[in-house]
């Protein structure tokens, strides 16, 4: 496949023209876009909010299309990404758009709106049933943002079921539905098949193609879930905590059925990028202090002074820290090895 970053399509001079007034702030470009759509045998140009999307619609579309990722940065967080006129370039030159959906990648949703677009598009959160959550959570917290629950946790109680129910596209792990649907992969195994179905029908000669691939993906999903579910298996039948800086791998660690003690509040707060209550931080220090978790996951792409004393204090508490990103990492565009390396890198600090 052709894999390239975000394009600049217009100059300097049209950065602040909307995306409707490309052909006539680019002159004769129209010649730079065929040459791009020649890139690929189909000349099908897919683009995708993020590169996680498109690395999963590469590993479908093979050679013969073009994926375009518009946040491709390692280090980048989509959760305050601010669009450029160049997305909506991008967006308006697309024969297929892939995103997240649940108002992780809202920037999607608005140019589609605002430029009057019927490109088929695939939604990641509503493959999964997942409008996005609100500010609350769908929790009941008390004053200091803790959820409440018969055990003092407020994650998944400690015999949860997680169950999927994708003929039906719905999405069912208890406590809490986020947008970070990629850590599911069930979802991800969806998205790819709808991925599949809109460039076989968009280009009919290479359908063969797109199943095969889709066919090899999924197998290496299926291979994948395997080795998450082994995580939370353990000889005593016990299974692992861990407590997390953000919620970004809730769904991967449900399939593990690895428990989450991190307090609601956290994740309440890391989604309004504000502090937590003081009690919520004395509750985190108190997990760590006391060894209550195994493990903590961290997201380097949220990183606040919180979440820093978090690792400091796991730190010198001892205690592995493993990182969860939100996109794939500087030099990586394939999803699966992403994800495979950190499953892996969680297997090994669980002792697995």
């Amino acid at each position: 496949m052709t894999l390239r970053n975000r394009r600049h399509w217009l100059t300097v001079g049209c950065l602040t023209a909307t995306a409707a007034l490309i052909t006539a702030c680019g002159g004769n470009g129209g010649e730079g876009d065929a040459a791009d759509a020649g890139e690929g045998s189909s000349g099908l140009t897919v683009v995708a909010s993020t590169n996680v999307w498109g690395s999963v619609a590469a590993a479908v579309g093979g050679s013969n299309v073009e994926v375009v990722s518009i946040i491709d940065e390692a280090g980048a967080d989509p959760h305050s990404y601010e669009s450029q006129p160049s997305d909506a370039a991008e967006l308006v030159g697309a024969d297929l758009i892939v995103h997240n959906g649940a108002g992780y990648d809202e920037f999607v949703s608005q140019i589609i709106a605002s430029e009057g677009l019927d490109t088929p598009a695939v939604e990641a959160a509503a493959v999964a049933g997942v409008e996005g959550h609100s500010h609350d959570h769908g929790h009941d917290h008390d004053e200091d943002g803790h959820e409440h629950s018969d055990d003092g946790h407020d994650e998944e109680p400690a015999d949860h079921d997680h169950d999927h129910d994708h003929d039906e596209h719905s999405h069912e792990h208890g406590a809490e539905d986020n947008e970070h649907v990629w850590y599911d992969l069930a979802v991800v195994s969806e998205v790819a098949e709808r991925i599949a179905d809109e460039l076989s029908e968009l280009d009919a000669d290479n359908a063969d193609g797109y199943r095969s691939n889709l066919a090899e993906f999924q197998d290496g999903i299926d291979g994948l879930a395997t080795s998450v579910a082994e995580l939370g298996e353990s000889e005593d039948g016990g299974h692992p905590h861990v407590l997390s800086t953000e919620s970004v791998a809730t769904y991967l660690l449900a399939d593990a059925h690895i428990h989450d003690l991190t307090p609601a509040g956290m994740h309440l707060a890391m989604h309004n990028e504000t502090d937590p209550p003081a009690a919520v931080i004395a509750e985190i220090n108190e997990i760590i202090d006391g060894g209550e978790a195994d493990v903590m996951i961290n997201n380097p792409q949220t990183e606040t002074g919180v979440t820093n004393e978090m690792l400091s204090r796991a730190e010198q508490a001892g205690m592995p820290v493993v990182e969860f990103t939100e996109t794939l990492p500087e030099g990586q565009d394939d999803f699966l090895a992403w994800m495979t390396d950190q499953v892996d890198a969680l297997a090994a600090a669980l002792g697995r």
